[in-house]
């Protein structure tokens, strides 16, 4: 249940402790005063080992206070030093709190240790008048009273009062009911299902549910309890969250990983290097707008994703990794450029022709049946579209024709990415956000174009296809 970060400060000194005060501070004060008297003297801090009893007085209160000083910095060191260790399962946790709440009771043993140690024993109600104002007058009940204003607080936790439970009972009522949350989670079905739809009900309806409940009540313990039932809150949290994210990590491999693996990641334009193409209809049905990737995010990322939903509180560590939010964020680009809501797949751009080299005089590019053709003159632009779905099969070619009279040389390929394809044989030059310009090659010559596109980001260099990717996990 426990950890610390330095287990030495676990070691309480017997000399600091209820035994160690009782059977050898207090019992022993008149000869650590003579063997503090004798050191000062040693040390030459006094020229007399003569002492007044006002001297003697005043280096027992000196004793006394440092005495206190000591016994409640280690015990509260020691206290500072418990914290509650880190659970990886439902199951661990549960098992853990059903060990606080009615097996070896840790938080409880850990409390009245300090209690028994810092706190003065209750009178026997058969004492005197007499024999009560004696015992209240005895060092170590007034040594041991001074102990008790120090940890007030922490030893509040166990004290009954009349017709009222103790704070640590209420806490144990708490942890109860936080024990049948996640027993009832933990045997559910599916255990993973019920956990996300539990974070759902909490995220989407706000509503209250015992992690919130136990949250609000550590906030009104005193410390260390605050700190211990926050934390345990907090691994409730963790847990529910990672049974959560691991459910829907079966079904993001099943549903989301192996059809973009199986039917898109090997192909061009994700393998640039690939000579077959992606089928357009399974780069619809993967990155369109509802489609398999942006349904399984609203249906269960977003709602971690949107809540900067951490492992724990105060954690800036999102459970959703930054990798695949990342490659989300890209498909959003990839959405956002080949899909609109009224048209579905495809995307226009601009081609205006720049210059043409002396030793041709004319060049035809040809974009899937949409044909740009321009001889040495003015320069002019055509509005296009990818995928030009008014023509059966897919070519695109750019052909040069020289002056000279010899036959016309050109670069083709087809395939619904031919487009791309021609594109990424051209030289990329000045890209800039909505445009860049294309130089072609051929055949001793030379043909230059600006492509204007409606986005800021390139459609056509060929990066946001290259560097997406699909990691089996999520967090």
């Amino acid at each position: 249940m426990f950890t610390s970060a330095d287990d030495n400060k676990l070691v309480v000194p017997q000399f600091l402790t209820r035994y160690g005060l009782q059977s050898y501070f207090v019992k022993q004060r008149d000869e650590l005063v003579e063997l503090t008297a004798m050191d000062s003297w040693v040390l030459n801090l006094t020229r007399s080992v003569k002492y007044s009893d006002a001297d003697r007085a005043e280096i027992q209160r000196q004793l006394t206070e440092q005495y206190i000083s000591d016994y409640t910095a280690t015990w509260r060191a020691g206290m500072d030093n418990l914290n509650i260790r880190n659970f990886e399962s439902i199951g661990q946790l549960t098992g853990a709190l059903e060990q606080v709440i009615s097996g070896d009771q840790p938080l409880q043993r850990a409390l009245t240790v300090l209690r028994d140690n810092t706190q003065p024993g209750v009178f026997s109600e058969k004492l005197s008048a007499k024999e009560r104002e004696e015992a209240l007058a005895e060092p170590d009940y007034q040594l041991l009273t001074r102990l008790g204003h120090e940890f007030a607080p922490e030893n509040s936790t166990l004290a009954v009062q009349k017709d009222k439970e103790s704070t640590m009972q209420a806490v144990y009522q708490q942890l109860t009911e936080l024990h049948r949350y996640l027993l009832a989670i933990q045997n559910a079905p599916v255990p993973g299902k019920s956990a996300l739809k539990a974070v759902q009900l909490r995220l989407d309806q706000n509503s209250s549910d015992p992690i919130f409940a136990t949250r609000q009540m550590a906030k009104t313990l005193p410390a260390p309890l605050n700190r211990w039932v926050g934390r345990l809150t907090d691994q409730a949290w963790h847990v529910v969250m990672v049974e959560a994210v691991h459910y829907m990590e079966v079904d993001w491999r099943d549903s989301v990983v192996k059809p973009f693996n199986e039917q898109l990641a090997n192909n061009y334009p994700f393998n640039p290097r690939s000579a077959q193409d992606a089928s357009l209809d399974a780069f619809e049905r993967f990155f369109k707008p509802d489609g398999i990737l942006d349904t399984f995010y609203q249906q269960n990322l977003k709602l971690f994703i949107d809540n900067d939903l951490s492992l724990e509180d105060g954690d800036n560590n999102v459970i959703i990794r930054e990798d695949i939010i990342a490659q989300l964020e890209t498909a959003q680009k990839i959405r956002d450029i080949f899909f609109s809501k009224q048209n579905g797949l495809g995307t226009s751009f601009a081609v205006e022709t720049v210059s043409l080299s002396g030793n041709k005089r004319r060049s035809v590019l040809n974009l899937d049946g949409q044909l740009v053709d321009y001889s040495q003159g003015r320069n002019y632009t055509a509005h296009l579209v990818w995928p030009n779905n008014m023509r059966e099969g897919n070519e695109s070619k750019l052909t040069l024709i020289g002056t000279s009279g010899n036959a016309p040389r050109s670069i083709s390929f087809s395939g619904p990415w031919a487009q791309f394809r021609l594109f990424g044989a051209g030289q990329l030059t000045g890209v800039q956000d909505g445009n860049f310009t294309v130089r072609f090659s051929v055949d001793g010559g030379a043909m230059t174009y600006r492509v204007h596109t409606d986005t800021e980001d390139n459609p056509f260099s060929g990066g946001l296809f290259s560097q997406f990717g699909l990691s089996d996990t999520l967090y």
